[in-house]
């Protein structure tokens, strides 16, 4: 009976001064645990890092396009303005030429008339179908002197005529490189949009990261 009661409190004993393995095993699973959590909080931090980082590079790149762009549409606003300007004077020339030309159209008409009459067709239309003011002068020079009696309303006439031929030419190609750089400057105002969305949008990414 003795070594009965003995052998209980050597059982009670042992129960209270040894824990159960689940009561030792626990603090030490957790600590595992919790750096575990630490490690991969720690990677995503780093990946953010670099995902900002690789944003913000991105952003660089944007606004550098975005400042190139500006510059070439800056330089495209003054060129057209330039060939706008030249179109004006061209077209303000055209029409003061126009006015001598009406001035002296009658008696040129009258002059031709007279030479037709003479048998001076070839004259006339040497003088007339001139399409510059060097072709007429060396129409003229071929012809002498014996081609300004009686026709200098004519000459004149030729020479406006052709005069205004070329300024015709200046400012039909004048119109095609403003057309031109019309194009190019629309091309290069829907990249600048496009980029400024896609910088938008890049700024939104960081922000978002930034928040997080």
């Amino acid at each position: 009976m003795k070594l009965r009661r003995v052998a209980l409190a050597g059982t009670l004993l042992l129960t209270l001064v040894v824990p159960p393995v689940a009561s030792l095993a626990g603090p030490d699973d957790e600590i595992d645990e919790n750096n575990q959590e630490l490690n991969e909080l720690q990677e995503r931090i780093d990946d953010s890092s670099v995902e900002k980082q690789s944003l913000e590079g991105e952003i660089n790149g944007l606004n550098r396009d975005i400042t190139e762009l500006q510059i070439a549409i800056n330089k495209l606003d003054t060129q057209i303005a330039e060939v706008q300007g030249e179109i004006s004077t061209a077209e303000a020339e055209i029409e003061a030429t126009q006015e001598e030309i009406d001035v002296v159209e009658d008696m040129a008409t009258e002059q031709a008339v007279e030479l037709y009459k003479n048998g001076g067709v070839e004259t006339v239309e040497a003088l007339l179908n001139a399409q510059s003011i060097s072709e007429l002068n060396d129409r003229l020079e071929m012809m002498g002197v014996a081609a300004a009696n009686n026709t200098d309303a004519l000459i004149e006439y030729s020479r406006l005529k052709a005069e205004i031929e070329e300024v015709n030419r200046e400012l039909f190609a004048k119109k095609d490189e403003l057309a031109t750089k019309l194009g190019d400057q629309t091309k290069i105002q829907d990249s600048l949009a496009e980029t400024k969305a896609t910088l938008d949008d890049k700024l939104a990414q960081v922000t978002e990261k930034l928040v997080q």
